[in-house]
């Protein structure tokens, strides 16, 4: 179910409205305080503009049946009401671009053409692939981009198949194949040069310059 931005994002039936998952956030915002930390040390700014990007706002919403229950107060189902449902809520995406595929769980290579008028969205996303690669040690990055201009949603974390010997960690989008061919099909742009990132090696954990 998507809802407009201006829905109010609270408590209801006591279900915190949280990202389903605060750790794909921390990733990209992991980006970004690079961003601002190395442009604090810099004399001049990059000519090219940096997008401004986050994910929609997600959450639970629980129906329950108050045939038969009695309402107590506060917050939370009434005493002894059934669930009936649950729905994943999800911010609504409203805006005057398409809603694009920037880049696949299943390569590291941009979807978009070179000529599209969102390409610089999609190599500004390869960049911050680089950064969380080399921050995490060559462990984990984020893929599956896609969305609107400024909002992204339903993208997939990627790992290295040596941080468990469970099979489906983070679903079956998270495919080793990708992840380890991810060092050789990282294309650097202009992003990368300017912050002066270091090449990608399978499992360097190189540290960003």
């Amino acid at each position: 179910i998507a809802l407009p931005a201006e829905w109010k994002w609270r408590r209801w039936h006591g279900v915190p409205r949280n990202p389903p998952d605060p750790g794909i956030r921390e990733t990209l915002s992991l980006g970004y305080s690079f961003i601002t930390s190395y442009l604090a040390t810099q004399s001049q700014q990059p000519e090219f503009e940096i997008p401004k990007l986050r994910f929609v706002n997600a959450g639970v919403a629980i129906s329950h049946d108050r045939k038969g229950a009695q309402r107590i107060g506060g917050e939370g189902a009434p005493k002894g009401a059934e669930m009936k449902r649950a729905y994943l809520l999800e911010e609504y995406i409203h805006e005057e671009t398409e809603f694009v595929k920037y880049i696949s769980n299943g390569s590291a290579v941009p979807c978009l053409d070179i000529n599209h008028p969102l390409y610089n969205v999609a190599e500004f996303l390869t960049f911050i692939q680089h950064v969380q690669y080399s921050k995490t040690g060559g462990t984990v990055y984020v893929s599956d981009f896609q969305g609107g201009k400024e909002l992204l949603t339903d993208p997939q974390i990627m790992t290295s198949p040596s941080l468990s010997n469970e099979v489906g960690l983070f679903g079956d989008g998270n495919v080793p194949e990708a992840f380890e061919a991810f060092p050789k099909e990282h294309r650097c742009n202009a992003f990368c040069k300017w912050f002066q990132l270091s090449n990608l090696t399978p499992g360097n954990g190189v540290e960003v310059a």
